[in-house]
């Protein structure tokens, strides 16, 4: 498994993971078993550099991002969608 299927993997199964400085954050921890922390170990590295870093300036965007999704500001989506619409569908997650 790649670092970015286990980014994925974790994910989907409802965690969240975070960098913080060179240290990978997950919630909720305790639902974590062995062999997932094993494999959080194994591709530290890679998952720090998807996640990216504080010292880099923030959070980098999810190691794959869906076909067709564009990132906008807080402005841009007042604009397109204005007070008391439904506005667009986030997933879970961004």
């Amino acid at each position: 498994m790649t670092a970015s299927e286990l980014l994925d993997t974790l994910r989907g199964q409802g965690f969240r993971l975070t960098a913080e400085g060179d240290r990978i954050r997950v919630t909720p921890a305790s639902r974590l078993t062995a062999e997932q922390r094993d494999a959080i170990r194994q591709h530290r590295t890679e998952l720090l550099a998807a996640l990216g870093t504080v010292a880099e300036g923030g959070p980098a965007a999810p190691a794959t991002w869906p076909p067709g999704l564009e990132i906008i500001t807080q402005a841009e989506a007042a604009a397109i969608y204005p007070a008391g619409s439904n506005g667009p569908v986030v997933p879970p997650g961004f």
